[in-house]
């Protein structure tokens, strides 16, 4: 009788043991980034997307229900994400080395530097920007906003971030073409 009871222990033991809960959070899609475009490119280094190969890309959300009362939420914290091209083509997802994922009823924004420094965040968003004299690339800044439907739908079509990127400084050459003799090129 003792043996039954240690053997019937025994095993309440193991079946009380070998059960396993698990509890799954719904999640919406990764925010993915890699539409970009670069706006008025005249005389600049960097004239199209194609040239860009990566950003930092920084963001924050908040409850489209509070978003003029609520403080927003940084995405990325004070360093934010790197976004690297790869050999992904424009208007496909690049890489991203933090994933976020959209949630329901919030609104996203995002600003995207390329060839500079952020070096002060507020609210997740870059705020200052440093940018060393002698590089040979353009700095520049994009921004971009989202809202997303109840069932986390984000509000833009095809789910990549997509960026238009301004020059806030450039390098400018210039070149030209003169049939003057070198002598009077120096004298002038």
């Amino acid at each position: 009788m003792k043996k039954i009871f240690i053997a019937m222990m025994a095993m309440a033991a193991m079946t009380a043991c070998a059960t396993e809960d698990t509890i799954v959070t719904p999640q919406g899609d990764a925010i993915a980034f890699g539409d970009a475009f670069v706006d008025n490119s005249t005389k600049a280094i960097i004239g199209s997307a194609n040239e860009i190969q990566g950003f930092q890309v920084f963001g924050n959300v908040v409850a489209t229900a509070d978003v003029d009362t609520a403080a927003p939420a940084a995405l990325y914290g004070d360093t934010g994400a790197a976004v690297t091209r790869g050999g992904a083509a424009l208007g496909a997802a690049w890489t991203c080395d933090v994933t976020r994922y959209w949630t329901p009823s919030c609104t996203f924004n995002f600003a995207a530097v390329a060839n500079g420094t952020v070096a002060t965040v507020v609210k997740g968003l870059p705020t200052v920007i440093s940018y060393e004299a002698g590089t040979d690339n353009d700095l520049i800044y994009a921004i971009a906003n989202a809202t997303t439907a109840a069932d986390c739908t984000p509000s833009i079509a095809t789910g990549i971030v997509p960026f238009s990127f301004k020059h806030l400084l450039s390098k400018v050459g210039f070149t030209w073409a003169t049939t003057t003799p070198l002598l009077l090129q120096v004298l002038l």
